[in-house]
């Protein structure tokens, strides 16, 4: 399980929520006692709930029951050693995605706490922790503010400034507001924890660490100026006091992000290249670390257009891991995956399916056919068969995916509905209409669904729909798919993201392509004037680049505005031409010097002319 921390997504350890596990056998001598003077006996009919439905399969998950049950059967639902079970069972269903009986049973818990120790009490506020972890950890955030709330309110008064546990909570209360749009009530509360820990303890480690903490929290909420120089402070104490060098290297990286979030983008690569290659010269073996910082490197590149770059930097990874963990390591084959999406961005559709392919069958060797990892690599590779027009191939592969995972228990709901989504345009490629539409509607349906409609897979499923009605010809459903998609991108991922700016050029088509030239004018213009700003005046050579000039070339010219379609035909032309260039021995060459060659017969016709005609009036 991942959950959403102020700075970014972070794995969750056992021992993160509240306390340690064991830490309820432990506690204070008054409830010891208070909790032993209300002791049932054994044969006493219980009020907990029993959760009973999935049954458990996971090993933990059974130990816990077991133990939690034989608690109950000798102590009594009230007694220490119960409740303390009774949390560990209630972690091991959450931890294996059972939520509702996760949060039942912890919610019951609670409630006992609650009576035996005081609604203040430190044991209290502990569950309370953790109750209002499994609520956020499935995105209920509404729910887990008040019981994070009450945790926080708790604990920071039980605990001194330098606890762990208690600034924990501020984060996860932190984060759970954030995403109900009030995460700035949470800045007095760090404001606080700073001041206190500098006084107490100076700018040491823990000092530093609330206000990285800050600074991630102001970048949340698009406050990156303010972040921007608590970071470099930050990393200028780190870098002062030597110690272990991750810790610089992770302050670097919260301000790369920073940069990146203020659109200093060109500023954010360099860090993140540095940091990535001083990852790789850790001494660790596992080869962990090599993991981390590529992935917001390789992002970066690719927001700038440079997905060549992104490419090398993720094969570099990729052949390290190979020989650190080995080459069917759950992990390398990620990287594999990742660089397989790159290519695709590419064009180079041969080479991603080639990847594609291996991954999925590297997955089905290590896992066995009906395995969920297995399913999602076969439905990616169904898709990319989509993209190249392979739709017989695709269809049964993606049919077999998508019924996989409705039958697995673990599979996301998102992933269902992706797939759905797939299946359906392939269905549509095959003019197998009336299945087609009923997964359609399946998948719209999921984007107003309880998980968030902000879902990269979603929405590109949601795209390919759009797409697939606008060759059929039903433009008018299209274009409202179109829109919705642009609209939850622009609020989601901001204007210049690599999907929302896709989203807009789809937009634009579709428009130029059913004659409302004016409405897609300034969606090109848009498009464009973004890869300018991201890529700093130097056009790289990307196909989406030079689409993107092309398309603006064109739509400027046919309404008359000569001088811009000019100008962007000229740009989409020097594009081509270093495209050419740097490809010269591969197969996009023939292809480049095709469109270069298409684009000089455009300057030598209508919009040369038109050009040239404004300028002789």
């Amino acid at each position: 399980m991942r959950i959403k921390g102020v700075g970014g997504m972070r794995r969750v350890d056992r021992s993160l929520p509240g306390l340690a596990l064991a830490s309820l056998l432990a506690l204070s001598p008054e409830w010891a006692i208070a909790a032993g003077a209300k002791v049932a006996p054994a044969a006493a009919p219980s009020t907990s709930p029993v959760p009973v439905e999935p049954a458990p399969t996971d090993p933990e998950e059974i130990a816990a029951r077991k133990a939690w049950l034989d608690a109950r059967a000798a102590h009594g639902d009230d007694d220490v050693r119960t409740l303390s079970a009774a949390r560990e069972y209630a972690f091991q269903m959450a931890f294996n995605q059972k939520a509702a009986p996760a949060i039942a049973l912890m919610s019951d818990t609670l409630d006992r706490v609650r009576r035996l120790t005081g609604a203040t009490s430190k044991e209290t506020g502990t569950i309370a922790a953790d109750l209002g972890w499994i609520l956020m950890d499935n995105e209920r955030f509404a729910e887990a503010e008040a019981p994070l709330a009450q945790a926080w309110a708790i604990l920071k008064v039980a605990k001194p400034p330098r606890d762990g546990t208690a600034f924990r909570i501020l984060g996860y209360l932190t984060t759970t507001q954030t995403a109900l749009g009030r995460g700035a009530e949470r800045l007095p509360d760090y404001d606080a924890v700073i001041a206190a820990r500098r006084a107490a303890f100076g700018d040491t480690g823990d000092t530093l660490k609330a206000l990285a903490a800050k600074a991630d929290l102001l970048v949340e909420l698009k406050r990156g100026a303010e972040a921007e120089p608590i970071l470099l402070q930050i990393v200028e104490a780190r870098s002062a006091a030597g110690g272990d060098p991750r810790d610089l290297l992770r302050a670097r990286k919260r301000l790369a992000e920073c940069l990146r979030s203020l659109g200093k983008l060109e500023e954010a690569v360099v860090i993140y290249r540095e940091v990535w290659q001083a990852e790789q010269a850790l001494p660790d073996p596992s080869g962990i670390y090599v993991m981390i910082s590529p992935d917001a490197l390789v992002s970066t590149l690719r927001q700038l257009g440079r997905a060549a770059e992104a490419a090398e930097v993720l094969r570099a990874t990729w052949e390290t891991q190979k020989k650190t963990l080995g080459p069917s390591n759950g992990i390398t084959q990620l990287t594999a995956r990742s660089i397989a999406e790159v290519l695709g961005e590419m064009g180079a559709t041969s080479e991603e399916e080639a990847i594609r392919r291996q991954y999925w069958l590297s997955r089905r060797e290590a896992l066995g056919e009906d395995h969920l990892a297995v399913h999602l690599a076969a439905i990616e590779l169904a898709n990319s068969w989509l993209v190249t027009g392979r739709m017989e191939e695709a269809e049964p592969l993606a049919r077999d995916a998508l019924a996989g995972l409705r039958r697995t228990p673990t599979a996301v709901r998102g992933d269902i509905i992706n797939a759905a989504g797939i299946m359906a345009a392939i269905l549509y490629g095959r003019r197998k209409y009336e299945e087609a539409e009923k997964l359609e509607a399946e998948a719209l349906a999921g984007l107003t669904e309880t998980e968030p409609p902000e879902d990269r897979a979603r929405l590109s499923s949601a795209a390919s729909y759009a797409t697939i009605l606008d060759a059929l010809g039903r433009r008018k459903e299209a274009e409202t798919r179109f829109r919705q998609v642009l609209d939850i991108r622009r609020r989601a991922f901001g204007d210049t993201d690599p999907d929302t700016l896709s989203s807009i050029n789809a937009l634009a088509v579709h428009l130029a392509h059913t004659d409302r030239l004016a409405e897609a004018l300034p969606l090109f213009r848009e498009q464009a004037a973004a890869l300018d700003r991201q890529s700093g005046g130097t056009l790289a050579p990307a196909a989406s680049t030079i689409s993107a000039y092309a398309n603006l070339g064109f739509t400027a010219g046919s309404v008359g505005s000569y001088d811009e379609s000019y100008r962007a035909f000229s740009r989409a032309a020097a594009a081509v031409q270093q495209r050419y260039a740097s490809r010269e021995a591969s197969g996009s060459a023939i292809q480049a010097k095709t469109v270069l060659v298409r684009y000089r017969h455009v300057f030598t016709g209508q919009v040369s002319a038109g050009w040239s005609l404004a300028h002789d009036k």
